[in-house]
């Protein structure tokens, strides 16, 4: 779906999602909504932060058996 600038990025498709729902669902389910999108962004932040971390445990375990 293209946004009001005519792109059809995914930040635009989000915002006429919002928009859409704000205009047809009650304030209790759009904070709903709301709510489920930020817990989907912490559980992707938390699987970014494990594998950073398994990375760098990774190249320090290289890095002291190298040695």
């Amino acid at each position: 779906m293209p946004d009001s600038a005519g792109s059809t990025s995914t930040a635009g498709f989000v915002f006429h999602l919002l928009r859409s729902a704000l205009m047809r669902y009650r304030q209790r389910t759009l904070v709903a909504l709301v709510l489920v999108i930020l817990a989907k962004l912490a559980a992707v932040g938390e699987t970014v932060k494990y594998y950073t971390n398994e990375v760098f445990e990774q190249r320090r375990f290289r890095t002291i058996l190298d040695r």
